[in-house]
């Protein structure tokens, strides 16, 4: 595997999740920042340390908008690429459960370093490859069912079935681990 897999920046992985995450972000900080200016400004107000004119000078209502807007902006863009470490993985997990639902139960899932949902992806990586075990198993049981078998109609139905297994066990096994 070499490192320019995970090279490439696509960072709108799931649109609807990473904005929904920006717009909370948004909220999260537009409050935050009202309760903390309430709460550092009223007790200045109050007892008449800050005197507030009734009408603010332009210059400095245009820097007030334009910090605020900064702000917002500052949070979208972090609140996208914070979220990219969430969706990304969970997008990619998607596809690997996909994968394993129609039939392909060999599948390898990696994660980009700084990725969350690190725990969730090792135990996907075990379920596939429990998966493969329990089949091997089975082909194995079936082996030794057809050595053990007295009967030829009997044992002419357990080469198929075992012949069927190990399609299944063949068939579902990548020559090269997927990298997503």
């Amino acid at each position: 595997m070499t490192s320019e897999k995970f090279s490439k920046k696509l960072i709108l992985v799931n649109r609807d999740f990473q904005f929904r995450y920006a717009r909370v972000s948004v909220a999260v900080g537009l409050v935050s920042t009202a309760l903390t200016s309430v709460v550092i400004l009223y007790p200045l107000y109050l007892f008449k340390i800050l005197v507030v004119p009734r009408f603010l000078p332009t210059p400095i209502l245009l820097s007030m908008v334009a910090a605020a807007m900064l702000n917002i902006s500052m949070i979208i863009v972090f609140g996208i690429l914070i979220s990219h470490k969430i969706a990304g993985p969970m997008f990619s997990m998607v596809r690997h459960f996909r994968k394993i639902a129609g039939g392909t139960w060999r599948t390898e899932m990696r994660t980009r370093p700084g990725d969350d949902l690190g725990f969730v992806v090792r135990n996907l990586n075990e379920l596939s490859d429990a998966l493969v075990s329990c089949a091997s198993n089975d082909l194995e049981l079936v082996n030794e069912a057809i050595e053990s078998c007295k009967s030829e109609e009997s044992k002419s139905s357990l080469i198929k079935l075992q012949q069927q297994i190990a399609q299944r066990i063949k068939h579902h096994e990548p020559s090269v681990r997927q990298n997503d």
